[in-house]
């Protein structure tokens, strides 16, 4: 999934828009669903990844993104359910 202004771009467009947009192209995130910020493989995950991770008040995950001209913070989870939910709606 990439954010691109106001568009949200899924699948093959996402990949393709991942070398001039690297910082707001999330993916692999559902390897981190689940797990606490201070999860030993999380922290090691995060030298990898090119989008922000950040630690939530109850210790969880978000994703810093720059989305509709501004800064966001997103649950893994609400990542997770817009993949789906876009999925689904071009089916």
């Amino acid at each position: 999934m990439a954010f691109h202004g106001r568009n949200r771009v899924l699948g093959v467009a996402a990949k393709n828009q991942m070398v001039t947009n690297m910082k707001n192209t999330i993916y692999g995130f559902k390897r981190l669903l689940g797990r606490k910020y201070n999860d030993p493989f999380v922290q090691q995950e995060l030298r990898y990844l090119p989008y922000q991770v950040l630690q939530q008040a109850n210790g969880s995950l978000g994703i810093k993104v720059w989305a509709n001209w501004n800064w966001s913070e997103l649950l893994c989870v609400c990542v997770r359910a817009c993949v789906f939910c876009k999925t689904r709606l071009s089916l």
